[in-house]
């Protein structure tokens, strides 16, 4: 359609009104322009107002709004790159292609993975953008070339609680040359101290950005000394009771007896075996009641399955039989040692108080004499014990030996505790000792008996040997 106001130099004349509606922005309030002659034209209103104007006038400003609304569209239409890691990619919005390549495709498979996730699984080979009119308001242009991830990006995951994310975590380990490392994928869902448990060689990492909120990347200030309870229970060639970490770079072992190795270095394996649960922290006073006790008393009942044998070539074993045999029954060569918790406690009972005989009935005082030989065998209704107040201010009242304590050496008892008895009474300069009968069976279906304070030792002659009970003798006190 032309005419002669559109035409450049045209001498004809328009006869018939023109009806031209040109492209107009969308916030123009303007529906149509007629052109009703060569000079004069009438602008028609969305509202149905209308109003003529000379053609030059109104020409100029159709013209400008055209112009103007195709470089929007143009300027809408341009490229432009996606840079956001953390962008969820759009289906059938945002596309993808090689880099240094201008073919792309459109996103479907993708669509709601990152553009580090994509990234990762494609090796950063390639890139993603979308139209202008389509770019997220959170998108950033920056007019250069996408920054390649520095390592300091990266951020060793160390809570063992921490549950490893699908495509967001990673898992590497150095290997000859370099870095090996992939996303998680399999192994999502378990924890870390679960996943090392099977493949202590593997460790875990995430962008900062994937952080959870509860990691902490700046390393706590370590206090120091720090004890880890030993795993391994006590064996013939194992005799660990702790480890306590003295300082940033130095550890030390404690066996069971209290004995000290020499420093170590406290090595990242070490580390691992606490971050994995191998090694579990304890405080101090658990470090200190882990160290046994030895048992010296030679009338003590060995028990099976809680105290333990350490013979003269430095080996422990747990005491495992169900025969009954006391300390006292087996050579000085052999220690025998419980933990603390299980050390026999020697608790003295005293009557009640109807039995308790009046103070005022109780000899003078120089009528006793106090017990101090450590073989005395404690007799009831004989020998008087004190157990002395905490404060000290009045002494209890001496109260008689009951059958609780009967047959007990002095020298086992409490060191607080003071023994006497009448003067009457002191024991006879003859020691009582407990000899146990021992019947030996031999080859040739002889049975003979044999008296000792130990078990005999085992000869070829012998096929077994059965304690069939005690004696008691008395034999002269030793200058």
């Amino acid at each position: 359609m032309t005419s002669d106001f559109m035409t450049s130099g045209s001498t004809s004349r328009q006869t018939t009104p023109c009806r031209c509606v040109l492209p107009i922005g969308e916030g123009s309030t303007v529906a149509s322009v007629v052109f009703e002659s060569p000079y004069f034209c009438q602008v028609v209103y969305k509202d149905g107002n209308s109003v003529t104007l000379p053609k030059d006038k109104v020409w100029g400003r159709l013209l400008e709004d055209v112009i103007t609304q195709h470089d929007l569209e143009r300027e809408a239409a341009e490229w432009v790159e996606l840079t956001d890691p953390t962008h969820i990619l759009r289906k059938d919005i945002d596309y993808q292609g090689f880099q240094d390549s201008d073919s792309c495709n459109v996103i479907h498979a993708s669509a709601g993975m990152t553009i580090a996730q994509c990234s990762a699984a494609c090796c950063n080979t390639w890139t993603f953008k979308c139209r202008r009119a389509d770019l997220p308001v959170k998108q950033v242009v920056m007019a250069a070339a996408p920054a390649a991830i520095c390592d300091e990006e990266w951020v060793e995951l160390t809570d063992p609680t921490h549950i490893l994310r699908k495509a967001t975590d990673y898992h590497y380990r150095e290997v000859q040359g370099g870095e090996r490392s992939g996303p998680i994928f399999d192994s999502a869902g378990m924890t870390i101290a679960e996943c090392s448990a099977d493949q202590q060689t593997w460790r875990f990492k995430c962008r900062r950005a994937d952080l959870p909120v509860k990691q902490v990347v700046e390393p706590v200030k370590e206090e120091f000394p720090q004890y880890f309870r030993y795993p391994q229970c006590l064996t013939q060639d194992v005799d660990i009771a702790y480890i306590c970490r003295d300082s940033e770079h130095w550890c030390v072992t404690v066996s069971v007896i209290g004995e000290v190795s020499e420093a170590m270095g406290w090595g990242e394996h070490y580390s691992r075996y606490v971050t994995t649960g191998v090694w579990l922290p304890i405080t101090a006073e658990q470090a200190k009641a882990s160290v046994w006790v030895e048992l010296t008393d030679t009338s003590h009942v060995l028990r099976y399955g809680i105290d333990a044998i350490k013979s003269w070539s430095g080996g422990w074993e747990y005491y495992e039989t169900d025969e009954h045999h006391t300390v006292g029954e087996f050579s000085s060569s052999f220690k025998f040692w419980c933990l603390p918790e299980n050390l026999p406690v020697l608790q003295v009972v005293a009557p009640q108080e109807t039995e308790q005989p009046a103070e005022s009935s109780a000899p003078p005082s120089e009528d006793w004499a106090e017990l101090t030989d450590p073989l005395h065998l404690l007799r009831v209704d004989v020998d008087w014990v004190l157990e002395p107040t905490d404060t000290g201010e009045r002494p209890e009242p001496w109260v008689v030996v009951t059958s609780v304590l009967e047959g007990y050496c002095l020298g086992n008892m409490r060191e607080d505790l003071k023994f006497r008895c009448l003067c009457k009474d002191l024991p006879s300069p003859l020691r009582k000792i407990v000899l146990t009968r021992w019947l030996v069976e031999h080859p040739d279906l002889r049975y003979t008996v044999q008296l000792s304070t130990c078990r005999p030792t085992p000869r070829r002659d012998y096929i077994r040997i059965t304690a069939i009970g005690t004696e008691t003798v008395e034999i002269p006190q030793s200058k």
